[in-house]
Order: structure tokens, then C-alpha cells, then sequence
């Protein structure tokens, strides 16, 4: 009962004073805000376990060329057949689920223009096996997977649903377009369920049996026949009563025994053995768990730090108003109020704003959350589709715990300041350590400090990847970004075989290389930058190195070299013989150098391209490829005739600005096929764009955050100096009352703030140097240390105290100083 009077007393005490509990208010949002959108987006991917049944007892399984290896290859049909029968006989595991995650689709539904979405495709027992029932409709089961082909069925996602269709039930039991099929929607998954792989996170989950309708272009491995093709991962439940290291002794012994059972080498399994390991963790694989990792953390990292400054500012404003009622609080005790009271009602006081300042933080974590979802890359590693609903009750619990920790650091040093304090010179008038005063200084300069300091942190930060941007801007590629177009397509997904592909792809270029404005076309199946590519182990004649050495390579039409921009430093492009031809293949300046250095590549061979290898006829420039931060790696390029694809890269070159002529290439390939998805079509600069999208993103997060930091702490400083300027009005009216100049008055003012701003930028940078490395895998071109980014923030933050400091400076200036005596 005593803490609800007090909280009500507190509230009438706020309420009189609306202008100062409003900018608490605000503060504290702004704050709490930015930590329940970095958990709401951090939580599935970091946090959160499966929402499966029992899922100690699922585990995930992987292949490798070692016993006790980490995540390998996966299993081919076949294998997934024999293995589930041998582990169900053995009662090492229940039973066996497959699963292959990250398949493209076009989904589409009545006259809208197909998406871009990606698909799980699941074995029928996969959801039976991890105890994951359907929110609505049915899962998906064994009857949905027994005959290849014939199961066009589909669930959604639940996120996926509710962002398509708004979470309409009735899209149950509903026809939708898969590709170029008819696929019925059974079922909806439960929220929060995305598969057990999250580097893929799946918006719709197909029958294992439609793989070849879901992806056309594995129809030529033959995936449900051959053993050598090993596309499918796996996961198992334990028998009951089994330990995982029981599961895993049964593995290892059968491996042994097939090792020791004659078998020719053509059949030997190159990774023949099994591990097991828990399925919640190994959800992600090693390099993309890293990305996660990197991402959480540091963005975790900001929002603490953008708390503790709004935490600081907070308790400043907070001191400031125990300072002005230091006589109140001081009748208060004198009458009997002891300090224990005191503290609890100062605390009442903050957790009141806090409070508040939760529910309006959740407000602006959702404008938030839409406003970087409508901006963030796709590959970004913490995706906005897959967050936490800010109104679930993890990020409600994580809110409150924000806001109890914002009352505690934000009220707590104020609560206590109100406290104490000798009664009797107070209710005399004196203020007890006098902040204002010439030369003295207390606990609100320290938060100055603080706040100054942790936001040259978040600036610095910030600063730091945008000057990793301008460096990876700067980059010579390899080829010209400035006047080239790029469109993906896949004719495979709307039921092209490889007779119709070809012709549509030789019709496509003929029309695009006919329209005004078009210097040259080309198709390939890599375009740079990107970090998908096909990959060939390579043998090669006057090269006695490894024989498990990988190269990238990529089919190519003729014409694209000099579409790109790209240098033919020996040798001869390809030309339309080459299609059906002897095998050819052309190498770059990098391949060259490491794999034939001091000879003439012209007339080498790439002995495992075609029967009897495949000549090498030309040499061009080294590209960066995968990525706008390797330094360019070997490459092969090959005729597009001897390599079909579905899936192509169609690149323009113009003769004037490219955006001018995207819609105008957009209107031949619609032409040519009206149903055909044009996806990522844009210029290569925008390309090369989004190659950098995590750097991007993380950029314009601790941009947003740091510019948040910076106002917060620049208020905080104005709040500072204008108080202890009020204090010292007195002092100031007696100088200018004998003989001083404003403009003295007005240097003493911003002397004051500048040195506060001063102390919080060295310390801020000191820190910043000491926490840089933590940036170092997201740099590029730029040491942690760099002297132009830190004088930058340096001169950012001083401009932004003067600015601070300016306005209780010119008022100090202008007293009056006969007003101000009459007053004192």
C-alpha cells in the first residue's frame, strides 16, 4: 500500500511539471526502444530454441571425410532410404527425416506477378518426426511423399502468410502457381517455426517428392536415383531410452564396417562418415553462425550503449530537478521524512517515467523495425521477416527488465543525491556541491562526460564502416559498373526444357542486342558479384598440384567480355562455334599466373572438362567475382553451349546512362515471355551495391544509432550548462554590473561545455581505438585506427557542444544586470 501511495504521489508531482517529464519521457524511449527492436531482431536467430517437441532428443546429422569432423556433405536419396531403414532396425534413432533447404521458387497466386521466395523441401515424416503440428490446416505427411511428382502440395509459413496474405485462413485448401505448376496450400506451420536450418529460412515447405518441379535444374543429376548426388541434409530423434552417444557409437561401428567391405573405388563414398550433434545447435552453419554472431552482438552492444547514454541523460535532467528542490526536500526531512522514504519516492518518480517510457519505446521499436525492413538487404544476416513480434512475451519481459535497469541507472544516483545533504544550510538557501560554480564539479559533468563519450563510440563506429564503404567504392573491379544492366532469369522454373531454354535465350539476345541505346548483350550464368558459383575440381596439363584443387567457373555467350568491360589479354573470345565445338574454355590473368607461370597459357588443357580436356583459346582480366573484398582468384569461363543452364544473367551494355534503359529491356524480355520473373533487375553499380549490403546495413544502423547518440548527448550538455549558467546568474549580473563585456561572460559559458565535450571526445576515442578490432571483419581498406574518421568525430562532437553550449551562453551574455540584482 505505501508503494502504491507513493507512486501516486509521484505521479501528481510529475504531472505539475509536464515540460520536464515529457523530455525524461522521450529520453528513456529512445533508449528502451532501441533495445526491444535489436532483441525483437536478434532473438529467433540468437536466442530462441526450436519450437519443436523434445528437442534434446532431435538431432542433426552430417557427413565428413574424418570421424568427429564438423558440418559436411549431405546424403544422397538412395542413401537416405538405406540409412533410415538401418537406423529404425537398429533402434539407434527413431526414424530419419530429409530435408533441402534454400530452393528459389516463383510463387504466385491469380493474376499477381509472381515472388521470389525460398522453399524447404521435407521428406513426408519431417514435420511427424519434430512434433510440429500445423497453426491451420494440415502438415505436410508420408501420403504427401510416396510417388515422385505427383504431391503438388504446399504449407506456408507462418510469416510467410501473414506478410502475403494477411493472415487470411480461407488461403487454405486454395490453388497457387509453384514455378510453372499448380500447388494446393494444406496448411499453415506454427509461428516461430522455420525449419531446423536457419541459413535458409523457409517461406513455404514442399513434398521432398516435387524437387524437380521446385528446382528444374537438378532433372539432370537425377536426384532421386543417383547415389553420387548428395542434396539432401538429415535429421533423427533418438529411441526412447537411447543417449546420442549410444546413436553415435552405432554410426561409427557401421562405418567401420562398410569401409572394411570391398567396394571399387568409382563407389566409394567420399565421406563416409556420420556425425550427430545437437539440432539446436546446429541450426547455422560455422561461417554464417560467425556472420549471426558478429551482427547480434555488436548491434546488441549499440543498444546498450544508446541506453546508457539515454540512462545518463536521464539522471542529469534528474539531479538538475533534485537540485532545484533541495530547500523542499530538506523541510520535508526536517518535519520528519526520513531519507529512506526520500530515495523510495525518487524512485517511484523514475520507474513512473520509465514506465512510460516503455510503452511509447515499443511504439518507436516498431516504426523501427518496418523502417530497416524496407531497407535491409536480403542476405542481411539478422532478417526483419523472422524477428519477434515486439508484442510476444520474450520482448515484453525483455522491455520490462529494460526499463527496471533504465529506473535503476537512470533514478538511482539522483535518489540518493536527494537524500542527503546537511539540512540546515540548505533550508537556508545553500546548495550542497553547487555544479555551476567557477571551477567546481559534479555528478551531472560526470554523465556530460559519459554521454559524450559513449556516442564518439557509436560515431566512430559508424564512421568507420561508411569509410569501409567509400574504400570498397573506390575498388577497381575489373570490369565497368557505370554502364551496364544485369537481370536474372530462369526459364527451367516456367517448364522450358533445354531445346525451348535455348532458343528463347538466342531469341532474347538477338531482340535486346537490336534496340537503340544497346552497345552489346551477353548471358551468363555468374555474373560478379556474387558469392553462389558453380565449382570443378581441375586437373590441367603442365600442372603437377593437387588433384582435389576446386576452381569457380561459368557458362558464357560470346560477347560478354566486352559487354563487361572486361580485357582479352591474349587469345580470342569465344565465338557461336564454340556451343557445339571441340571444348574450349577461357582462363583469367589469375588463373594464368598461379597455375602456369612462365609459360603461354594458349594451347594448355583443362583435362576434366570434356573428354579429352578442353584448350585453353583465351586470357582475359582478372574480375572480382565473388566478392568486392577478395583480390581476384582464378577463373574459368566456358562456352554456354556445353554447359546448359536455365537459369541466366542477362547483361546490356548501353550507350548512355543504363538507367535510362532498364525499362526499355525490361519490355523485350516481357515481350518475349509475359510470365517470365525478371528478378534483381538493375544496373551493375546497384549490383556491386549489394554485394556490401551487410556492411550496408550494419552502417546505416550504427549511423541511425549514433546520430540518435549524438542528440541525446548534445541535449544533455545543453541541459548542463543552461542549469549550472542559472545558478551562476547572480555572479554573472555583478561582473556585467562592473565593467565586464558580454562577450567575457559569454567565453566562460562555452569554456564550461567545451571542456566537458573535450574530456567526453578523448575518452570516447580512447575507448573507440581500444574497441575497434571488434569491426575488423567488416572493414575493408580501413584500419581500425584511422586518423581522418576520428578527427571527423572529433570535429562533429565539438561543433555539436558549441551548438549545445550557444544558446544558455548568448542568454547569459544578455542579462540585464540591474534586473538581476533587483532579483538576487
Amino acid at each position: 500500500m505505501q508503494t502504491f501511495d507513493a507512486l501516486r504521489a509521484a505521479a501528481r508531482r510529475l504531472s505539475r511539471e509536464p515540460g520536464f517529464s515529457a523530455a525524461v519521457v522521450l529520453v528513456l524511449a529512445l533508449g528502451i526502444g532501441a533495445n526491444s527492436a535489436v532483441f525483437s531482431l536478434v532473438d529467433t536467430l540468437l536466442f530462441r530454441g526450436l519450437p519443436i517437441a523434445d528437442a534434446d532428443s532431435v538431432v542433426r546429422l552430417s557427413r565428413s571425410k574424418e570421424p568427429g569432423a564438423g558440418m559436411g556433405s549431405g546424403v544422397s536419396f538412395p542413401e537416405y532410404g538405406d540409412e533410415r531403414a538401418a537406423v529404425r532396425e537398429s533402434g539407434a534413432l527413431a526414424d530419419l527425416a530429409a530435408f533441402a533447404a534454400g530452393n528459389t521458387v516463383d510463387f504466385g497466386l491469380g493474376n499477381r506477378e509472381p515472388a521470389q521466395v525460398s522453399a524447404t523441401l521435407v521428406s513426408g515424416n519431417y514435420f511427424q518426426l519434430l512434433g510440429v503440428p500445423a497453426a491451420l490446416g494440415r502438415a505436410l505427411t508420408p501420403d504427401d511423399d510416396r510417388v515422385v511428382g505427383a504431391h503438388p502440395v504446399a504449407m506456408l509459413s507462418d510469416g510467410f502468410w501473414r506478410r502475403q496474405f494477411g493472415a487470411d485462413p480461407a488461403i487454405v485448401g486454395r490453388a497457387v502457381r509453384v514455378n510453372a505448376s499448380e500447388f494446393v496450400i494444406v496448411g499453415v506451420a506454427p509461428p516461430g517455426f522455420h525449419g531446423v536450418a536457419y541459413e535458409d529460412l523457409a517461406d513455404l515447405f514442399l513434398p521432398l517428392s516435387m524437387a524437380t518441379t521446385a528446382s528444374p535444374s537438378i532433372a539432370q543429376f537425377k536426384p532421386f536415383e543417383r547415389r553420387g548426388f548428395t542434396w539432401l541434409e538429415t535429421v533423427g530423434r533418438l529411441a526412447p531410452g537411447t543417449s546420442a552417444r549410444e546413436a553415435q557409437a552405432f554410426y561409427d561401428a557401421r562405418t567401420k564396417r562398410l569401409l572394411a567391405a570391398p567396394v571399387s573405388e568409382e563407389n566409394r563414398n567420399a565421406f563416409p562418415w556420420t556425425r550427430l550433434s545437437a539440432v539446436s545447435g546446429a541450426t547455422l552453419g560455422a561461417e554464417r553462425r560467425t556472420q549471426v554472431d558478429r551482427a547480434s552482438f555488436l548491434l546488441l552492444a549499440v543498444a546498450g550503449l544508446v541506453l546508457a547514454i539515454a540512462c545518463a541523460v536521464a539522471a542529469g535532467l534528474l539531479l538538475v530537478r533534485g537540485e532545484r528542490r533541495q530547500r523542499e526536500l530538506a523541510v520535508r526531512r526536517a518535519l520528519g521524512a526520513s531519507r529512506q522514504r526520500v530515495v523510495r519516492e525518487s524512485l517511484c518518480e523514475s520507474a513512473l517515467l520509465a514506465g512510460v517510457a516503455a510503452l511509447l519505446g515499443v511504439a518507436l521499436a516498431g516504426a523501427g523495425l518496418r523502417a530497416f525492413g524496407s531497407l535491409a538487404p536480403a542476405d542481411f544476416p539478422l532478417p526483419v521477416n523472422v524477428a519477434t513480434p515486439l508484442l510476444d512475451a520474450r520482448v515484453v519481459a525483455f522491455t520490462a527488465i529494460v526499463a527496471l535497469l533504465a529506473t535503476l541507472l537512470a533514478g538511482a544516483v539522483p535518489a540518493w543525491r536527494n537524500a542527503r545533504g546537511a539540512l540546515a544550510p540548505t533550508m537556508k538557501g545553500a546548495t550542497s556541491g553547487v555544479a555551476g560554480a567557477a571551477g567546481r564539479w559534479s555528478l551531472r559533468d560526470g554523465f556530460v562526460v559519459l554521454q559524450v563519450a559513449l556516442s564518439a563510440l557509436l560515431l566512430v563506429g559508424a564512421g568507420l564502416l561508411l569509410r569501409t564503404l567509400e574504400k570498397a567504392g573506390a575498388v577497381d573491379l575489373g570490369f565497368d559498373v557505370d554502364h551496364g544492366l544485369a537481370v536474372r532469369l530462369d526459364v527451367a522454373r516456367q517448364g522450358y526444357d533445354e531445346k525451348a531454354g535455348v532458343a528463347f535465350y538466342d531469341g532474347l539476345l538477338t531482340r535486346v542486342r537490336a534496340l537503340p541505346g544497346v552497345a552489346s548483350a551477353a548471358l551468363a550464368v555468374h555474373v560478379p558479384v556474387s558469392t553462389r558459383v558453380w565449382m570443378n575440381s581441375i586437373e590441367l596439363t603442365h600442372f603437377a598440384g593437387k588433384g582435389d584443387e576446386q576452381v569457380p567457373f561459368t557458362p558464357i555467350s560470346p560477347e560478354l567480355f566486352s559487354t563487361l568491360g572486361v580485357p582479352v589479354l591474349a587469345g580470342r573470345d569465344f565465338s557461336p562455334g564454340d556451343d557445339s565445338g571441340p571444348p574450349v574454355v577461357i582462363v583469367n590473368r589469375a588463373f594464368a599466373e598461379r597455375y602456369w607461370p612462365g609459360r603461354d597459357p594458349l594451347g594448355e588443357r583443362v583435362m576434366n572438362f570434356g573428354k579429352d580436356g578442353a584448350a585453353v583459346v583465351g586470357v582475359v582480366g582478372t574480375v572480382r567475382n565473388l566478392s568486392v573484398r577478395e583480390a581476384g582468384e582464378p577463373f574459368l569461363y566456358v562456352p554456354q553451349g556445353q554447359f546448359y543452364a536455365g537459369a541466366r544473367t542477362l547483361v546490356v551494355r548501353t550507350t548512355g546512362k543504363p538507367e535510362a534503359m532498364l525499362s526499355t529491356v525490361r519490355g523485350a524480355i516481357a515481350a518475349a515471355d509475359p510470365h517470365l520473373p525478371q528478378i534483381g533487375a538493375g544496373t551493375l553499380r546497384t549490383r556491386v551495391g549489394r554485394a556490401l549490403g551487410e556492411e550496408r546495413a550494419l552502417a546505416a544502423l550504427l549511423s541511425a544509432f549514433g546520430v540518435l547518440a549524438l542528440a541525446l548527448a548534445s541535449f544533455g550538455l545543453y541541459a548542463v550548462v543552461a542549469y549550472a549558467t542559472e545558478l551562476r546568474t547572480r555572479e554573472f549580473g555583478v561582473r556585467l554590473a562592473l565593467g565586464a563585456r558580454g562577450g567575457t561572460v559569454l567565453g566562460a559559458v562555452l569554456r564550461r561545455g567545451l571542456v566537458l565535450a573535450g574530456l567526453g571526445v578523448a575518452v570516447g576515442l580512447a575507448l573507440a581505438a581500444a574497441a575497434a578490432r571488434a569491426l575488423g571483419g567488416l572493414l575493408f581498406g580501413v584500419a581500425p585506427v584511422d586518423a581522418p574518421t576520428y578527427a571527423g568525430i572529433a570535429a562533429l562532437l565539438a561543433a555539436a557542444a558549441v551548438i549545445a553550449c550557444a544558446l544558455p551562453a548568448l542568454r547569459a551574455a544578455r542579462l540585464d544586470p540591474m534586473s538581476v540584482l533587483r532579483e538576487s
